[in-house]
């Protein structure tokens, strides 16, 4: 299932990137992709500040550059600072971006494999197969900290980017078992290209696909 959707999700980011067009999604074949298990398997059982280091390792022997934003979460019950790291992945040139992320952050206890380990491994792998490409836009692979205590990670990105015009984001949570992709929320402005060629890959690779909410 995960390199199903490393596939679909790297589909659907070259066409926002102005590579193929819907016909050309339909041809698209689905390969094993070595390693994915062993990549989930590192950041299994690991603290937050661990898998932040597991995930700088992954891009570096990769050759994918990278960049960490820092930011600080003040308590409001006791003014305490805890500080959060947003790592972003920026991949071609463009006065607009194309967003795809997913939060790094499990929850205690747990071994975040599923929520939310195996999504971050398929964006690195997005990235990798993204990084050498001519690309028509910018895109952002952004691995979001503090989502689990109120989608902090991603709330602080998008005050940092205020002024980045983002004309789309695709969201990874909860990408570990199962054949089915749900994709949401549908429709809105520009969505339908994007829902169809999802649609079309996975019906052509016995995908289970539904719409929500």
């Amino acid at each position: 299932m995960k390199q199903k959707l490393f596939v679909l999700l790297t589909i659907i980011l070259f066409i926002g990137a102005g590579f193929f067009s819907d016909v050309c999604a339909q041809s698209i074949e689905i390969t094993p992709l070595p390693g994915l298990l062993d990549d989930v398997k590192k950041l299994a059982d690991k603290t937050n500040p661990e898998r932040l280091e597991v995930l700088k390792e992954m891009l570096s022997e990769k050759g994918i550059p990278f960049e960490v934003e820092s930011f600080d979460l003040i308590s409001r019950r006791d003014s305490s600072i805890t500080e959060g790291n947003n790592l972003i992945v920026t991949l071609g040139y463009g006065s607009s971006d194309i967003v795809a992320g997913g939060h790094y952050d499990k929850v205690e206890p747990g071994s975040g494999v599923v929520d939310n380990g195996c999504a971050v491994v398929i964006l690195t792998r997005v990235a990798d197969a993204l990084k050498n490409e001519n690309l028509n836009h910018r895109i952002r692979i952004v691995f979001f900290d503090m989502e689990e205590i109120g989608l902090v990670g991603s709330r602080q990105f998008v005050e940092t980017h205020k002024a980045d015009p983002i004309v789309s984001m695709i969201n990874l949570d909860v990408d570990a078992y199962g054949n089915t992709i749900m994709m949401g929320p549908i429709p809105f402005t520009g969505m339908n290209r994007l829902y169809r060629t999802a649609k079309t890959v996975c019906v052509e690779n016995d995908i289970n696909f539904i719409v929500f909410p």
